[in-house]
């Protein structure tokens, strides 16, 4: 449990806070070395990449908050089959009830992010032509 000293867990945590309060690879193509201000760098690039999937007939909405992207859709997302596209795409997508959207991390190159947000397009368009 949480609170219970859990060395593992408790490794885990310092690792992830070394990892972010560290400076990023400066060979990834990250505008500053700082996680912090790869937010509104990734709320971009999702903005732009997610930008394609507003064609579809399906999607009532795209919206980015942070590094936060969602795509909602005019009925509930067939799950099974969005997943499935997702992975096959090499991306792994969240989607619940009529929404999917996805949380890159903080770390997540430009390249990164257009990945993710051609997967989800692809998995929506295959899904849902």
């Amino acid at each position: 449990p949480t609170f219970m000293g859990n060395p593992l867990a408790s490794a885990v945590s310092c690792a992830s806070l070394d990892l972010l309060t560290g400076a990023l690879p400066a060979d990834e193509g990250y505008p500053s070395s700082l996680w912090s201000d790869q937010v509104p760098v990734i709320g971009e690039n999702l903005h732009r990449v997610l930008a394609p999937a507003r064609e579809l007939e399906i999607v009532q909405d795209v919206r980015v908050l942070g590094a936060i992207g969602v795509v909602e859709l005019v009925q509930n997302v067939d799950i099974p089959a969005v997943t499935e596209c997702a992975l096959e795409a090499g991306v792994w997508v969240r989607p619940f009830r009529k929404t999917v959207y996805t949380m890159p991390t903080y770390i997540s190159s430009p390249h990164d992010v257009e990945r993710i947000g051609a997967g989800i397009c692809s998995a929506l368009e295959r899904v849902y032509g």
